[in-house]
């Protein structure tokens, strides 16, 4: 809504004679702008003409109230030149390409707004700088395709540069899509909305090269300490019963053991597995004593049970690794207890994790 002028304005335009003041705020001598002060009889203010005779064009864009007493009601009023001129100015788009722009005032309701591409030229119209009577209906030309601009941002988890183009296209012409070259790099496709538009999209490309560090052999290393509980085990040769007491009987331990933690990526076909260092577990064992091993790493052994007929001889095959091969290769040395395998970004990137601890 347009402000009231001052009152210094208002005194001026009731001393211009024929009580109308003229103005071209175009500039030249079209487009004139109209403002009278007057008095109305009270009750006729809806009759104020919207248009002025001999100002082709002008319209009734604001009307004030001033003052009024018994009779009277003073009133400003403003009349522009409707459609007002096309003024127009060129700009660069953020790609680059120029953008022509055609600004004209107009009332409401012969702003027309709406896209079109034709030509290789997508042009939109839409409404700006308005109030309740008129706005400036903006129409925008400009080329499409437009030109690719690319960004590159260095990834600092898998320590690559990530290349990301994006380029303005008639919408329909866009195909999401990816594709890969394994061990090389990955490519994504998509189409991003530009606002407002369903003629026009940005089609967005990005591009994962393969990282160096695309291997357990190369992976990026890191360490934490926490918590970790070490499987019982027992050593069945030399295994005895002192006082109720277990011995060669090592229970679940847990210590405070620093964690090894390697990270790659793959690009690839398929999913890539995560190799783990699995404990297996077999059946619980029970000794004809009683005493019985649940979760425990052992070698494979054969025990004789009495019965009321004789004996029962069964057989427990070796945990997974069994007590022998725990002992002696894989205390000591690093083994994987854990990790995960994520997409990355892309159907065919992955990013593998594996954690590691010294087993004891």
């Amino acid at each position: 809504m347009a402000a009231i002028p001052s009152k210094q304005y208002l005194d001026a335009i009731r001393n211009v004679r024929d009580g109308i003041k003229v103005t071209y705020p175009y500039g030249g001598t079209t487009f004139p702008r109209c403002e009278r002060v007057y008095a109305v009889p009270k009750g006729q203010v809806a009759s104020i003409p919207t248009s002025l005779p001999g100002f082709t064009g002008s319209t009734l864009v604001q009307l004030e109230e001033l003052a009024r007493d018994d009779l009277n009601v003073e009133v400003y009023l403003r009349y522009d030149t409707l459609p007002g001129p096309a003024l127009t100015t060129t700009r660069l788009d953020d790609d680059g390409v120029p953008v022509t722009v055609t600004r004209q005032r107009m009332l409401l309701g012969d702003i027309v707004t709406g896209e079109d591409l034709a030509a290789g030229t997508w042009t939109r119209t839409y409404k700006a700088d308005g109030d309740t009577l008129t706005g400036d209906q903006v129409t925008e030309s400009r080329a499409v395709p437009g030109n690719p601009k690319t960004t590159v941002r260095f990834d600092e988890d898998s320590e690559t540069f990530i290349t990301t183009t994006r380029q303005l296209f008639q919408a329909s012409t866009i195909t999401p899509a990816t594709s890969f070259v394994a061990g090389t790099s990955a490519t994504k496709i998509e189409r991003e909305d530009y606002p407002g538009s369903t003629l026009v999209a940005y089609e967005v490309t990005t591009v994962y090269p393969n990282s160096s560090h695309n291997d357990l052999g190369s992976a990026k290393v890191g360490e934490r300490l926490q918590p970790k509980t070490f499987p019982a085990r027992v050593d069945l040769t030399n295994f005895l019963l002192v006082f109720g007491v277990p011995i060669g009987l090592r229970r679940p331990q847990s210590e405070t053991v620093k964690h090894t933690i390697r990270e790659y990526w793959v690009i690839a076909n398929s999913e890539p597995s995560l190799a783990t260092d699995d404990i297996l577990y077999g059946d619980t064992m029970y000794l004809p004593n009683g005493f019985s091993f649940g979760e425990c790493i052992h070698d494979a052994a054969t025990i004789v049970y009495p019965t009321g007929s004789g004996t029962l001889t069964v057989n427990f095959p070796a945990t997974t690794p069994s007590y022998t091969v725990f002992t002696s290769a894989w205390i000591g040395t690093d083994r994987v207890v854990g990790g995960s395998v994520d997409n990355a970004g892309h159907p065919h990137r992955w990013k593998v994790t594996s954690i590691s601890v010294p087993m004891r």
